[in-house]
């Protein structure tokens, strides 16, 4: 186990953000069907039992939301708001799925977004020097997070682009020089 389990995570993987979105879309559906049922007359027990529900929802998504990177979160949130919750039957669910799996295959992208991100991906980023300040101001950091691209780094600090890809033996604590 190294000492990075103990720092604070500030990027999600592709399938955490999506965990997030879901339960973020949860917490709505839920928000949505307490007022319809206080409005209809549920049981104060139903009710309360909802609510619950929806405060550890809620309570779940703080705790995975609030360290992460301020551009991470309002992704996360700004997809969350274009995300319902719906029902299938298993056979609907899984043609809904296939469907959904061929065209996550395929991405549209602006051409000079793709040029800009390969040019920099393979000469820039990789010698880049940037801190601080300066991370926050990367067009590539912004076209990065843009189109989902997973970060090399989940648990950089404030300051230090994720995306910096570390190279070197010395970049790597922990490493035994000796084991190459």
């Amino acid at each position: 186990m190294t000492s990075r389990t103990a720092t604070v995570r500030r990027y999600l993987n592709k399938y955490e953000r999506q965990d997030m979105v879901i339960l973020a879309a949860f917490a709505a559906f839920l928000e949505n069907r307490i007022a319809h049922w206080a409005k209809n007359g549920r049981s104060k027990e139903k009710l309360k039992y909802a609510r619950t529900c929806y405060t550890y929802a809620n309570k779940v998504l703080k705790h995975v939301l609030e360290p992460l990177d301020e551009r991470e979160k309002a992704k996360v949130i700004g997809d969350a708001k274009t995300y319902s919750v719906g029902a299938f039957t298993k056979i609907e669910a899984q043609r809904e799925y296939e469907r959904l799996k061929k065209m996550e295959d395929n991405m549209i992208i602006r051409r000079d977004d793709w040029y800009d991100m390969a040019d920099h991906a393979l000469v820039v980023c990789r010698s880049c020097s940037r801190r601080g300040d300066e991370v926050d101001a990367c067009n590539m950091r912004w076209i990065f997070i843009e189109y989902d691209v997973p970060v090399f780094d989940q648990y950089a600090p404030t300051g230090v682009c994720p995306y910096k890809q570390q190279v070197g033996i010395d970049e790597f604590p922990g490493v035994d020089r000796n084991d190459a």
